[in-house]
């Protein structure tokens, strides 16, 4: 290819040129795939109490941290500095969306200046600079598409390595009543992670490719028969994991996406299939014994569900009041569960925590209502741009992002690390961003793939 990288319209550079497609695919997969495996994947996790780790080893891995995990971040980043100087591309902002994440980004380094435990919060800080370095030069070179393959081979191999660890323990017992799917995550964690896999997978479902066949079967010959096969893999999996909100907030967010490009006659067999399947599964669990009433299998089996919620409430009264006057900024950036508050939250609790089970609540432990304000206006901004995008296009990269984010904020409310890019694929959603808002032209953003 004789044509420079600088002499390219911007929004053609998916790619590094004279580098295949699927080796660039293949190497950010792996660079991915690889940093975030020495996070929270642990061999024995489904034979823990509760798939959790005691108070005293949570308050340990606060003070001495993970040398591997370190070292995986700062090639993270390193390599996405890298890209970015190799490529020739620099992040630039051209949609407004990229303006609220640089007021979010100033922010959330700016509370540094009023850290409860200044080395604390700079630790995190650092961490956050590492994975948006990351994040940023993964985003110069990949389009939404191949961002949507490498999310795939990531959350299929987390998958098969999860499969892989319970198969050898002798704890993959789908029959059993109570068993939850976990493999090497907690099943929140894992359940994140086949949806992801499922939105994935849906977005690669249909092939880019406008073939004869094509045109003579559109709807069959257009499907990309492995993306289908992934699709239900994924959903049977999610359901395994037995996470209540994950799987609704996945099932709401492909009805949204089927929707969008629907009319309206379309959209109502669209919701009366989605609320007889509801019912049907319903009913099915609860003659087969997996549940004693609907009501029971509406919780998917788990004899847990009724304080669930509840549970959460000490936990956010305990963690709030803890906070004092500071609740409108905050104790810094994620520098609230220091080992001391990890011990003493655990201890009043009665059991072991480290976390405050919202990402909402997570926010304001740490960067305070005005930061919680700054992430909302920046997540309901980007859900606008990439659902009108959507809307008006029809890329099923672009879906996969409408997904990422309303299944990320939908979990939000009950869980953590859904909304911090230091786990996959909040980190994933986070190059998707800045893909649109740092290195797409704006006229180009709104007629084009990206």
């Amino acid at each position: 290819m004789s044509t420079s990288l600088m002499n390219l319209p911007l929004e053609s550079r998916a790619a590094i040129p004279a580098i295949p497609q699927w080796l660039v695919v293949t190497a950010a997969a792996l660079l991915v795939g690889t940093v975030f495996l020495t996070g929270e994947h642990r061999w024995d996790r489904s034979g823990l109490k509760d798939y959790v780790e005691s108070a005293a080893e949570r308050a340990d891995a606060a003070v001495s941290g993970n040398s591997a995990r370190r070292l995986a971040f700062v090639a993270l980043g390193c390599c996405g500095t890298l890209i970015m100087l190799i490529s020739g591309q620099l992040p630039a902002l051209r949609e407004p969306m990229g303006v609220l994440l640089f007021l979010t980004a100033a922010w959330t380094f700016g509370s540094v200046c009023w850290a409860t435990d200044l080395g604390f919060t700079i630790k995190r800080q650092l961490l956050l600079v590492l994975c948006s370095s990351g994040a940023v030069g993964l985003a110069a070179v990949l389009s939404l598409r191949q961002l949507a393959m490498v999310m795939a081979a990531v959350t299929v191999s987390y998958l098969m390595y999860g499969i892989f660890a319970e198969l050898v323990q002798g704890t993959f017992r789908p029959w059993a009543g109570g068993y939850r799917f976990a493999g090497t995550m907690h099943p929140n964690s894992q359940a994140s992670n086949c949806g992801a896999m499922a939105l994935a997978a849906l977005a690669l479902l249909k092939k880019p490719n406008d073939s004869a066949a094509a045109r003579r079967l559109p709807f069959i010959a257009s499907i990309s028969l492995p993306a289908a096969v992934l699709f239900g893999v994924a959903m049977l999996f999610l359901f395994l994991t037995k996470s209540r909100t994950a799987l609704a907030a996945v099932v709401l967010v492909i009805g949204l996406i089927m929707a969008t490009r629907q009319k309206l006659g379309a959209n109502m067999v669209l919701a009366g299939c989605g609320l007889l399947l509801i019912c049907a599964l319903s009913f099915g669990l609860a003659v087969t014994g997996v549940g004693d009433s609907v009501g029971d299998a509406a919780n998917l089996g788990r004899d847990d569900s009724q304080g669930s919620f509840n549970g959460r409430l000490p936990i956010w009264e305990i963690c709030l009041r803890r906070m004092g006057d500071r609740v409108a900024v905050g104790m810094g950036y994620d520098g609230f569960w220091t080992a001391a508050r990890i011990e003493d939250v655990s201890w009043e609790l009665g059991w072991p925590i480290c976390s405050a089970h919202s990402e909402y609540i997570e926010l304001v432990l740490g960067v305070g209502l005005i930061g919680l304000t700054l992430h909302l206006l920046c997540l309901v901004a980007a859900v606008l741009w990439f659902w009108i995008r959507y809307f008006r296009l029809g890329f099923g990269g672009d879906a996969m992002m409408v997904g990422l984010l309303v299944v990320g904020a939908i979990q939000g409310f009950m869980e953590t690390s859904y909304l911090h890019p230091a786990t996959p694929m909040p980190f994933l959603t986070l190059t998707g961003m800045s893909r649109l808002a740092f290195f797409t032209e704006h006229q180009a953003a709104w007629q084009t793939r990206i």
